[in-house]
């Protein structure tokens, strides 16, 4: 989903223009369209266990905050 989103952003985002949030709403709807009528796999380049590991301080960190504002 990362590299759509990417791919997203530098095709089209960067690329085009959008003066209303209607504009921009459908430029990603036929955006999606396109990119699903000719999908490519996602290949992931890291093990498993690597993201995971990377993701576990963010996770405490949100954790920490959501306990504290929601006591």
């Amino acid at each position: 989903m990362r590299q759509q989103a990417s791919t997203f952003t530098q095709l089209r985002l960067k690329k085009g223009t959008s003066s209303a949030v209607d504009e921009l709403e459908e430029s990603i709807g036929l955006w999606v369209e396109h990119w699903n009528g000719n999908p490519k796999p996602f290949v992931w380049k890291k093990p498993a266990d690597e993201s995971i590991a990377k993701v576990k301080p963010g996770q405490a960190t949100l954790a920490s905050t959501t306990s504290a504002a929601h006591p």
